[in-house]
């Protein structure tokens, strides 16, 4: 199984990225945040579709960068939001959490230490992953 990670795509289109997919059989991609630079919305559809050209699965997070409504956008484009999420991919375990702490930038996704703790706390008791 062949996995590319990608982050940090801040709405802007990246060509070496679809040569990357077109010369290599990629069985999934995972988005790790920042699909949009604050929106449009409408990006992260046409961004993840055009990664399934390439014939592969697509798994995102959010990024604090990117606006309210992100985990919508990634599900109605088809891919699997892996925020706050465990799924088993292949042998892969994977988990996700989106956003970040909180920072001096006030970015949308920000998100206060202690809840963060508490959903990752509450998540991994949920499962026997050992």
């Amino acid at each position: 199984m062949k996995i590319l990670a990608i982050s940090d795509v801040h709405g802007e289109e990246n060509e070496n990225l679809y040569k990357y997919l077109d010369n290599n059989d990629i069985d999934l991609v995972i988005i790790l945040g920042d699909i949009t630079n604050f929106g449009p919305l409408e990006f992260v559809g046409e961004f993840i579709g055009k990664i399934f050209e390439y014939d592969c699965d697509v798994i995102a997070i959010p990024g604090n960068c990117d606006p309210a409504g992100i985990c919508n956008a990634i599900g109605e484009s088809g891919a699997f939001c892996l925020h706050n999420e465990i799924i088993g991919y292949g042998d892969a375990i994977l988990f996700g959490y989106g956003g970040s702490n909180p920072t001096p930038f006030d970015t949308p996704g920000e998100i206060d230490d202690l809840k963060i703790y508490g959903d990752v706390y509450e998540l991994m008791a949920n499962y026997d992953y050992v």
